[in-house]
């Protein structure tokens, strides 16, 4: 991933501009009898949609241990890198889980935008009740952003269509802070710190040292 700035270019859609990751912990006290239990869990978010893999029943054999598939651990990592549709088109809609056994709904759960942004390092780790009993165990946690500049770089993409910013530089060290006057029916001034975190292209400047100086 070579950016993780807001994406701002209109010609490039899979301009990156952050990364949801999911991990999926167990469920606890699925209904229904263990011998058919199949269940996975759906992470959807906008257009996307992910889902862990399959946890059914097994049985102990010979001192080996089985699979309780009422209290499946699913301990699985998924992954929703944001373009430009995530965030301008999907920017108020939550990410859901949902808690499937074979084809049958049990339950679902919303994680909102305004969770994100409540808490103090957008990492989000909890066991909620989902539905017919079952409870989850997750963490959603979003990267690209800082906490406190999540909702001011969201709101600014979801508001392009209606004024064009004018965007100045400050640069200090390796981050730039681009002051974003955005003309529109409601003028503001907003200011996004970006930094880069890697490039190519670039001339090399080489330093000089007090022993290159000759004598």
């Amino acid at each position: 991933l070579k950016s993780y700035q807001t994406p701002l270019s209109d010609h490039d859609k899979n301009h990156l501009g952050g990364l949801i990751t999911v991990i999926v912990v167990r469920a606890i006290n699925l209904p229904g009898p263990k011998e058919k239990a199949a269940s996975r869990v759906n992470i959807i978010y906008g257009k996307t949609k992910l889902a862990t893999k399959l946890v059914s029943y097994i049985p102990h054999n010979d001192g080996k241990e089985g699979v309780d598939p009422l209290n499946p651990h699913y301990n699985q990592a998924l992954q929703i890198p944001l373009n430009r549709d995530h965030m301008e088109f999907n920017i108020e809609s939550p990410l859901t889980l949902e808690l499937v056994n074979r084809k049958e709904v049990i339950g679902k759960l919303e994680v909102s935008r305004a969770d994100f942004i409540s808490s103090s390092n957008t990492t989000i780790s909890e066991t909620r009740v989902i539905g017919g009993g079952a409870s989850l165990q997750f963490c959603v946690a979003i990267t690209g952003f800082e906490s406190g500049t999540l909702q001011e770089k969201a709101s600014f993409v979801h508001s392009r269509n209606a004024g064009t910013p004018d965007i100045n530089h400050e640069t200090s060290q390796h981050s730039t802070y681009v002051n974003l006057n955005i003309k529109g029916n409601n003028q503001r001034t907003q200011q996004v710190r970006v930094t880069v975190l890697s490039g190519n292209g670039f001339e090399p400047i080489q330093k000089t040292f007090k022993t290159d100086i000759p004598d």
